[in-house]
């Protein structure tokens, strides 16, 4: 028997600037109305499906505050706006939709294309801010909702009375969403679990020298920064919020991020929290060892708290790779996946990953792939889903952990929040800020305003994601300067100095080019196989390398490259399908050229593929280098033969090879 422990994680930041009311996102709107009340609609036609959702409380609170009025969201506000200063706010919202819905419908993409030009008539940006709108919905909305197709095949043309029913609908399910997981959790059909309030890496505040205990080979900065008090209010406050929510106290935690160490597992003891969940190849470390009998057991930490490791490889298959298959097969294949862990013995078997992003990239949304999923495994013998708490009853053997290593979903490390240079420049500035208010907190009366929640909300973990990963500009610098404006507000409720540093953290995220920070070996397949092959790669913006301007027809977009030991990688991602050959040479002097034709069709090499991108892997040996300085430069050439882009368009490009294989630092 097979006792499956799926849980989809719920995660969105607080993203109200301090003492505002104002959502100035559509990202709230967009996935209540394409993510969680549809994962809710599909899954109660499936009773005896058992699973577990987990909640950041800063959704929670966004969503309640939009549905009762105590959160103006600008996204619904634009709706009946005449203002013609609402432009901007519309191309926000525009780019802030997965580019994968925005592709499936022409009308809307014409209209942004006319706006950009400054050529949108009245009704014509009025039928655009509909189209945002009906971009959200998620199938199984429209089905049950059946307007909003008709509004879809009208396409242009709308009317005042198709905007108040569209607005209508989505303030009902706003209205309708919690109480909706509560009536399912009342049930039985579901555990609602929580993370820590703000969101924040756990570990690193608790001690951010814990970093150091891991298999990292990232710079860890020397920061003093140790406050198990913020750590135990973020968990606190999350208890009691759930408590305020759902009527009942919480029982299990997605720590952010899976981020765990000895010293959080102590805390979740100390607060009576009876389940928590992280990854595999954390127990992988422990245990030494990789076999699916690790399955066969529940751990318990202190024998107090059960903990619970994902399976990686499931979870993985589900939020990476079967969005390329068909749906069916898709369901199909997991199920028989998850039967085969059974085998003669009773297998607790966790499931755990995001429950919004994976299905922009389905292509019926993750709809049709679910109901078949829930449906096959409810009729399936030798599987019982379970939600977590249940599980804790199983009359399997519990193992107790006498040790346990720091790391996160992504295994033994944190790489993703700290070791890059902009994320240490953010913990340099939390640390002063967090130090500055311990000097202040008992001289002055601040009335109604609290910095220490400031300080929480500073401590969140999706500042310190986006200042390390590869990323849109302009969707870091919306990160970066939510993060400074809360610091800056904390300095000035305090009456104090803002530090200088604060604006120097801006270095670096508008760059043209960064150096690798690790070892990396991405898959040569011509696509993204996941969001993370290419993490701690360099990064090449081209079109920023001219200086006085910038190519409009520039066709690529963004170039990644790294290496380890044995080959440097090389990454392109296109504008658009590029018909020419591309050169890369290495060398000062005794220049070694490669050359790809993508002149043709798509193709897959060993050593180098073209699809939605192009990857390539040159080995080191034919590069023929025997220094640690690397120079290299890429030459794009047209049809018909000729340079049309060098870059950089001066000189060449350089870094210094390392060896960034884990040099773990204990």
């Amino acid at each position: 028997m097979t006792y499956l422990n799926l849980l989809w994680h719920f995660h969105q930041p607080f993203y109200l600037v301090p003492f505002s009311d104002e959502l100035k996102t559509i990202i709230i709107t967009f996935r209540t109305l394409y993510n969680y009340y549809p994962m809710a609609l599909i899954l109660e036609k499936y009773p005896n499906f058992k699973l577990t959702f987990n909640f950041t409380p800063t959704l929670i609170k966004q969503i309640i505050g939009v549905a009762n009025g105590d959160i103006k969201d600008f996204s619904q506000k634009i709706l009946f706006s005449e203002d013609g200063t609402d432009n901007e706010l519309i191309k926000l919202f525009w780019e802030e939709l997965p580019f994968q819905v925005k592709s499936n419908y022409q009308i809307p993409n014409i209209l942004f294309q006319k706006l950009t030009e400054g050529k949108l008539n009245k009704q014509e940006i009025f039928d655009f801010k509909i189209w945002l709108h009906l971009l959200c919905f998620h199938p199984i909305i429209k089905k049950k909702y059946p307007e909003l197709n008709s509004f879809i095949y009208k396409g242009i043309g709308f009317n005042e009375k198709e905007r108040d029913f569209i607005f209508e609908k989505e303030r009902e399910i706003f209205t309708q969403l919690i109480p909706k997981y509560k009536k399912l959790q009342e049930s039985g059909q579901v555990e609602i679990s929580i993370s820590p309030f703000y969101h924040p890496i756990l570990p690193l505040i608790y001690d951010i020298k814990t970093s150091k205990k891991t298999q990292t080979s990232l710079r860890i900065p020397e920061i003093d920064f140790s406050y198990p008090e913020d750590a135990k209010i973020q968990i606190e406050k999350s208890i009691n919020f759930y408590y305020e929510i759902f009527g009942k106290k919480v029982l299990g935690f997605w720590p952010s991020e899976g981020s765990v160490s000895e010293e959080i597992l102590d805390l979740f003891i100390q607060e009576d929290i009876k389940w928590i969940a992280t990854d595999e190849e954390i127990l992988a470390r422990i245990l030494k060892t990789r076999d699916k009998k690790i399955f066969e057991k529940i751990y318990l930490w202190k024998e107090k708290l059960s903990v619970f490791f994902r399976n990686r490889e499931l979870s993985d298959l589900i939020g990476f790779v079967y969005q390329k298959w068909d749906e069916g097969k898709a369901a199909i294949d997991l199920i028989e996946k998850i039967a085969f862990f059974s085998s003669n013995k009773p297998v607790v078997l966790p499931i755990v990953l995001d429950g919004e992003n994976p299905w922009d990239w389905y292509p019926n949304a993750g709809q049709f792939f679910l109901e078949k999923f829930y449906e096959g495994v409810s009729k399936k013998s030798d599987i019982k889903p379970l939600t977590f708490s249940e599980s804790l009853n199983l009359d399997v053997p519990k193992e107790n952990l006498s040790y346990f290593y720091p790391g996160s979903w992504m295994g033994n490390n944190f790489d993703n929040w700290i070791g890059i240079e902009c994320a240490n420049r953010g913990w340099h500035i939390l640390s002063l800020t967090r130090r500055k208010w311990e000097e202040v907190k008992t001289k002055k009366d601040f009335d109604s305003k609290n910095p220490c929640e400031l300080l929480l909300m500073a401590e969140g973990s999706d500042f310190f994601w986006w200042m390390s990963l590869p990323a849109d500009p302009q969707v870091k610098l919306k990160f970066l300067k939510l993060f400074q404006t809360i610091i800056k507000t904390f300095y000035e409720i305090i009456e104090e100095k803002i530090p200088v540093e604060l604006e120097r953290i801006c270095e670096g995220f508008e760059g043209t080019i960064s150096e690798p920070q690790k070892f990396i070996s991405p898959v040569i397949d011509g696509k993204i196989t996941n969001f993370f092959e290419w993490s701690g790669s360099g990064e090449i913006i081209p079109e920023k390398l001219w200086l006085t301007y910038q190519p409009v027809s520039l066709p690529i977009k963004k170039v990644f490259y790294g290496y380890n030991k044995t080959y440097f990688f090389i990454r392109f991602d296109f504008k658009e399908k590029f018909k020419g050959k591309i050169k890369i040479e290495f060398n000062k002097e005794n220049t070694k050229t490669f050359e790809v034709d993508l002149s043709g069709e798509e193709f897959l090499q060993e050593e180098i593929a073209y699809k939605e991108i192009l990857e390539w892997k040159i080995k080191w040996e034919n590069i023929l280098v025997d220094t640690e300085k690397i120079y290299f430069k890429i030459i794009l050439i047209d049809s018909e033969g000729e340079i049309s882009y060098q870059f950089p368009p001066e000189g060449l490009f350089n870094f210094e090879k390392k060896n960034l294989e884990f040099d773990w630092q204990v």
